[in-house]
């Protein structure tokens, strides 16, 4: 960005759409606008709206868009600052499950039984229900989103490093985002480490590799949280770097622990575990679990991952709009270079919070 003090490179380089659009998208629309533009371009009598921005819209259309595509592996991938997240394509790449050589044979592979009277022998059930049990189950569901949070953070933490900026926007808006994945995730945690692993290990020797697993990942948040507590308004960028050290070690150890544990788990639940067995489990656990995580489930989503929670529209959207206004906002700013824009509550949105909380409070007052 300081090669544009050069008034004369500056006509240079405005002559090529692509070079000024790469500028922009790597400090940022906001510091490009209220920085750079002000000082360096406005004699030139280019205003933001019209020749910037469309050069900017050119270069993450034509260019951006595909180095992203390259980034996922997908070439159906869409920039992720127009569609607000990577629900479909990025989904769809982790959705894969390889099944481990070890799990497979469930169905006569005995070493994880604790008692005769409740062999490895379900997994008829579930396959003549569905071929994919596996992969449309919502602990799959909840891994996609804890995953593709993982990746879009990491990578919205390297256009906030390179840009250099913590202002009082940045770092608020840091702070919330953190706030909400780490509640949701831990909260998940502590529910399969309090509830669902406790209830498994009534019928089978749970692995402790799995186990282990999920720690480390709890511990790497930990890590995570103390520098994002300890970022502070007017920071060095040095320390915005070192959170972006930490968080792609997390990203990393969250990602292979993920995939460790993922169909190794499922496999064992459905293999000790009837369909209405694990659904009363799983029901039983959903209210230890943070509202966040389905909002997350559904934001990052695929179309049917409301179905595959059994839960009504009306929550379903009430816990979108919810983790949209407390999550998604914040992260989508963070990658554009511009506040956060604060909006009013509708009355469509006050309806359903409204009838949310007379849901909430008629069956507590049954129960």
């Amino acid at each position: 960005c300081t090669m544009l003090a050069d008034s004369d490179l500056m006509m240079k380089t405005i002559q090529h759409t692509h070079a000024i659009g790469a500028v922009i998208n790597c400090c940022g629309v906001q510091v490009f606008r209220e920085t750079i533009l002000q000082r360096e371009a406005a004699h030139i009598g280019v205003s933001w709206d019209g020749f910037y921005r469309e050069r900017w819209e050119d270069y993450c259309e034509n260019v951006a868009g595909h180095i992203d595509a390259l980034i996922v592996g997908d070439p159906a991938y869409s920039n992720p600052d127009s569609s607000g997240s990577l629900r479909t394509s990025l989904v769809k790449k982790i959705s894969k499950i390889a099944l481990p050589d070890d799990v497979v044979p469930f169905t006569i592979d005995t070493k994880y039984q604790i008692d005769e009277r409740y062999p490895p022998n379900k997994l008829g059930e579930w396959i003549e229900k569905s071929a994919t049990h596996v992969e449309d189950s919502a602990w799959v569901r909840a891994n996609n989103a804890h995953r593709i949070e993982c990746w879009t953070m990491k990578e919205t933490l390297q256009f906030v490093a390179s840009r250099g900026d913590t202002s009082d926007w940045v770092v608020d808006s840091i702070k919330k985002w953190w706030a909400v994945h780490m509640e949701w995730t831990m909260s998940r945690f502590k529910t399969l480490r309090e509830h669902t692993i406790p209830a498994l290990e009534m019928r089978l020797h749970y692995p402790t590799r799995l186990v282990e697993a999920q720690e480390n990942i709890e511990n790497q948040i930990r890590e995570v949280a103390d520098l994002v507590d300890e970022l502070k308004s007017g920071d060095d960028v040095w320390r915005l770097y070192d959170l972006l050290d930490a968080w792609s070690a997390y990203e990393s150890i969250a990602v292979k622990g993920l995939d460790l544990t993922e169909p190794m788990s499922i496999m064992l639940f459905h293999a000790f575990f009837s369909i209405r067995e694990c659904e009363a489990i799983v029901k039983a656990g959903h209210h230890l679990v943070s509202p966040y995580c389905i909002g997350a489930m559904v934001y990052h989503g695929e179309e049917d991952t409301g179905a595959i929670l059994q839960l009504n529209s009306i929550e379903l959207e009430f816990r979108l709009k919810e983790y949209k206004d407390a999550s998604a906002i914040h992260l989508q700013a963070l990658r554009s270079g511009e506040p956060p824009r604060k909006g009013q509550q509708g009355k469509v949105v006050k309806f359903l919070s409204m009838l949310h909380d007379s849901l909430g409070q008629e069956q507590a007052s049954s129960a």
